[in-house]
C-alpha cells in the first residue's frame, strides 16, 4: 500500500462470549510503534465487550523500512487498509466499528473519516475517539505546543522565538534550503547549550545536514482536520484531553472542536478533562472517569 512492500502485523483482540462485537481501531501517534503499545487498552476495552483491532506501525517490525521517512499519507494508507481489516472481520459487527487516534493518531482518524465521505466503498467509522489528540491543523498545534513549552520552561523570548521558528524553517517552501539548514543549525546549538532541546524539539526535528532537511516529521506530516470534521454531521466523536497538556493545549483544540461541529450540525461530540494530568493521559484515568459516570451493573 502506497510504497509497502510487506503486509503488516497486528492482533485481533476478542471479548468473551458471541459476537460480532463493537470493535475499536487503534492508530498510532507519532513514532515508530508495534502493535505492543496498543495491547493493554485492548484488553480494557475487552472487558466491556468491545473488540480491538491493533497493528505494527510500517517500518517497526522490519529493517527494510525507515520510520523517519514515512509520510503521513503512507501511515493514513495503512490504517484504512486495517479499518477495512476490521469491517470484513466475521467476529466483529462492521456498522459498529469506530477509530480511536492516540496524539498524532487523531489526525490519522480524521483523515480516514475524511476518505470515508468521499468514497461510497468505504463506510464512515462509527464513531471516533481522540486520545490527547489534536483539533487544530498539525502546524498550528506545532505552534500552539511551542509556546505552551517555551512559557512552562520560562525560556527568554529570544530562546521561545527560536522554538517557532524552528517550525517556519521547516514548512515554508520559500526558504531557501542552505538558509533553512544554517537556521536550524543555529537554534540546535542555542537549544544544546541552554539545555531545552530535548524539552521542545523531537529527534528530527533539527538536521545537521541537508540530507535530513527531508525528515523533519513536519515536512512529512501536514494536514487540516477542519474542512473533514466540519462535514461529520452524525458521527459520534469522544475527545479525551490532559488538562495539563502541552504538547495538545487544551483552550484552542477544545474551540476548534466545538466549532467544526456546529458547523457540522453534529450535537454527538462529548469532551472529557481530565485534571492535573499533561499529555500522558493513562486508559485507567479514562476508565475511572467513566465508572464513576457509567457504573457497571
Amino acid at each position: 500500500v502506497d510504497g509497502r512492500t510487506e503486509p503488516l502485523g497486528g492482533t485481533l483482540v476478542l471479548p468473551e462470549g458471541e459476537g460480532p462485537f463493537a470493535c475499536v481501531v487503534h492508530l498510532h501517534g507519532r513514532g515508530c510503534e508495534t502493535r505492543m503499545t496498543e495491547i493493554s487498552p485492548a484488553r480494557t476495552l475487552a472487558r466491556y465487550g468491545v473488540a480491538s483491532l491493533v497493528f505494527d506501525q510500517r517500518g517497526a517490525e522490519t529493517d527494510n523500512v525507515d520510520c523517519s521517512t514515512t509520510t503521513f499519507a503512507q501511515v493514513v494508507a495503512d490504517a484504512e487498509q486495517a479499518y477495512r481489516t476490521a469491517l470484513a472481520h466475521p467476529a466483529v459487527d462492521p456498522t459498529r466499528v469506530g477509530l480511536k487516534g492516540g496524539s498524532a493518531g487523531a489526525w490519522t482518524a480524521q483523515a480516514i473519516a475524511g476518505l470515508a465521505l468521499d468514497d461510497p466503498s468505504l463506510p464512515l467509522p462509527g464513531f471516533i475517539i481522540t486520545w490527547v489528540g489534536p483539533g487544530t491543523s498539525i502546524i498550528d498545534q506545532q505552534r500552539q505546543s511551542a509556546v505552551a513549552v517555551t512559557e512552562s520552561l520560562e525560556l527568554s523570548p529570544d530562546s521561545a522565538a527560536l522554538a517557532l521558528r524552528q517550525i517556519e524553517l521547516a514548512t515554508d517552501d520559500s526558504i531557501d534550503e542552505a538558509a533553512a539548514l544554517a537556521g536550524l543549525r543555529e537554534i540546535r546549538a542555542r537549544a544544546t547549550e541552554e539545555g531545552w532541546i530535548r524539552r521542545v524539539f523531537g529527534d528530527d526535528d533539527l538536521p545537521e545536514d541537508s540530507a535530513g532537511l527531508s525528515s523533519i516529521w513536519i515536512r512529512r506530516f501536514r494536514f487540516d482536520p477542519d474542512p473533514v470534521l466540519r462535514r461529520l454531521t452524525e458521527t459520534p466523536y469522544l475527545a479525551v484531553f490532559g488538562e495539563e497538556d502541552d504538547v495538545v493545549p487544551l483552550a484552542q483544540n477544545i474551540e476548534a472542536l466545538r466549532e467544526a461541529f456546529e458547523i457540522a450540525g453534529n450535537d454527538d461530540l462529548r469532551i472529557v478533562t481530565i485534571p492535573g494530568v499533561g499529555h500522558g493521559v493513562e486508559h485507567g484515568d479514562i476508565v475511572r472517569t467513566i465508572e464513576v459516570q457509567f457504573p457497571r451493573t
